[in-house]
């Protein structure tokens, strides 16, 4: 099931920012990371990921009902940052390689820039380097549509009771590296929790909602809630769905979890039928 299928069926979808990484094992920023002075890496992963993130931001726009929390959107901004550091560092150390150092001299009372020529130290540009420049500025250009959009689509819960009832699923932290005032620091946001209440809440009020993530929290959130007796059924629909199988050619998904099973086969055989769900195959 692709997202536009995902759209049409139900009344709202939440995204997280987990989906944004599309390809099963492979993180962007850590790819990045490994390139310290050259910029190399595979094409053909940034080409798919553009694709991909691509076919997200044409969905988003052509919906309203695609939506998300603010603590998702300072995520996603968080990847940019990592992204627009990568592309000025290694578009800095390219042109210095490929024409030479910057120089810096007084003229009159003016500092100036000037590119000394190349010498055979500098002069070891790869020549699909500035391809790989160009890809990566395209995958930032596509992000950076898909954060304006949805930034003006934040919905907020407004029960923390219960966020606070989900507190008693233990979840594995996952603190984001964030830029604070030229230091980093690591923050939790906790927004696996908060999106999945503003899913409960849009649900309970009647709404027939998704929720869209690969990020495992949400299976143990949906199954510890709704299975431990710690929240009661939605009066709607809710939906987890997370990503089906990453050698697909389009990104499509698979329901992992559905209230309305459970609404309608009672506790144990529903449990069992959700935890057997199919997780591997594009359908």
């Amino acid at each position: 099931m692709e997202l536009a299928d995902i759209i049409e069926k139900h009344d709202k979808v939440l995204i997280d920012n987990s989906v944004l990484h599309v390809l099963q094992g492979v993180s962007l920023p850590k790819v990045l990371y490994h390139s310290k002075r050259n910029l190399f890496y595979d094409s053909s992963i940034v080409l798919k990921i553009i694709s991909f993130t691509n076919s997200i931001v044409d969905c988003a726009r052509n919906s309203e009902k695609v939506l998300t929390i603010e603590e998702i959107i300072e995520e996603m901004s968080d990847l940019l940052n990592i992204i627009n550091e990568n592309i000025s560092y290694h578009q800095t150390h390219f042109l210095e390689r490929k024409w030479g150092k910057k120089m810096i001299f007084k003229r009159g009372s003016k500092r100036a820039f000037v590119l000394r020529p190349g010498d055979s130290v500098y002069n070891d540009v790869d020549g699909s380097e500035e391809a790989r420049l160009i890809y990566l500025d395209r995958y930032a250009l596509h992000l950076s549509d898909l954060i304006r959009l949805l930034s003006g689509r934040m919905v907020r819960f407004t029960r923390e009771d219960i966020l606070e009832q989900t507190r008693c699923i233990l979840l594995e932290k996952n603190p984001n590296i964030v830029d604070c005032g030229g230091r980093k620091e690591k923050i939790d946001r906790d927004s696996d929790r908060k999106l999945f209440t503003t899913g409960y809440e849009l649900a309970d009020s009647g709404e027939n909602v998704a929720i869209i993530s690969n990020d495992r929290h949400f299976r143990n959130l949906f199954f510890g809630c709704f299975y431990g007796n710690i929240l009661k059924l939605p009066s709607g629909r809710m939906v987890l769905y997370g990503r089906a199988d990453n050698s697909c050619d389009a990104i499509r998904y698979i329901p992992k979890f559905d209230t309305e099973i459970t609404k309608a086969e009672g506790g144990g055989i529903a449990e069992k039928r959700q935890k057997t769900m199919v997780v591997g195959s594009c359908i």
